[in-house]
């Protein structure tokens, strides 16, 4: 009996051999949730570590239950397909978000005032930190991608409030609701979220595309911050809630 419960030399390399796929995409996306720029969300989870689980799984099954060995290369073949199907429909129809950040000395090499709006690094004086962050997400297999430039200036409680009434004279901003077209929604040109005060820039003033490019300038005056925020995506037709979208479409949420 105790020879019977044991597993063949063949069944175990057999089930190695066609786990190994789906062990490799799970080990290489926790190396890259670890020390790459990939953020964890839910099309993350789906794809690279639920999928290839229940893929696994299902080989084990095959490769200890079933005797028969026309069946367990038949339900392989068929395990495997459902493998690459569902792979291929999560990253079609999932999002998949990146992030890279850079602080102080390090911003110097990576962020470039590539926009009209953006302030180059050389305009910003006596700041006691910098951040940058470049944030981008894509769907339907990177066909639709959004970009997000985020830098934040933090200073000095005298200086900052000195950089926060030049704003004023070296921007315009957008002093009417924000509207793609008359049948869309409205979204307030200034609002408050996680403590900034989020202000976009005059539309027609820099001829911007809305929504397809927005830019804001927040101010926190609790943390001494200023920020400067650049989005664009073309694909985008309009916005119906600025505070979810500067939250979730701009990557917000994974910056403060």
């Amino acid at each position: 009996m105790e020879s019977k419960k044991r597993f063949s030399k063949s069944q175990i390399i057999s089930f190695i051999l066609l786990s190994l796929l789906p062990a490799v995409l799970i080990v290489m996306t926790q190396i890259k949730l670890l020390f790459g720029n990939l953020l964890f969300n839910l099309t993350v989870a789906l794809t690279y570590y639920i999928i290839p689980a229940v893929i696994i799984l299902l080989f084990a099954l095959v490769c200890f239950l079933v005797k028969k060995r026309f069946l367990k290369i038949l339900l392989s073949v068929l395990i495997f397909a459902l493998f690459i199907s569902s792979f291929l429909v999560a990253g079609i129809f999932g999002i998949f978000e990146e992030l890279d950040v850079h602080k102080n000395e390090k911003v110097q090499s990576h962020y470039s005032a590539n926009v009209e709006c953006m302030p180059s690094l050389s305009e910003l004086s006596q700041t006691e930190s910098i951040e940058y962050y470049d944030y981008h997400s894509s769907m339907l297999a990177g066909f639709v991608t959004c970009d997000c430039d985020t830098l934040i200036c933090q200073y000095s409680e005298d200086e900052y409030l000195l950089q926060k009434e030049l704003l004023d004279e070296n921007y315009v901003f957008q002093k009417e609701p924000l509207i793609a077209m008359p049948d869309e929604p409205k979204c307030e040109p200034v609002i408050e979220v996680d403590g900034y005060t989020f202000r976009a820039l005059s539309v027609d003033g820099y001829s911007l595309i809305y929504p397809k490019e927005v830019i804001f300038i927040a101010t926190n005056d609790k943390k001494n911050e200023i920020l400067y925020m650049y989005f664009c995506d073309i694909e985008l037709d309009y916005i119906e809630s600025m505070e979810e979208f500067i939250l979730n479409d701009c990557g917000f949420k994974h910056i403060r």
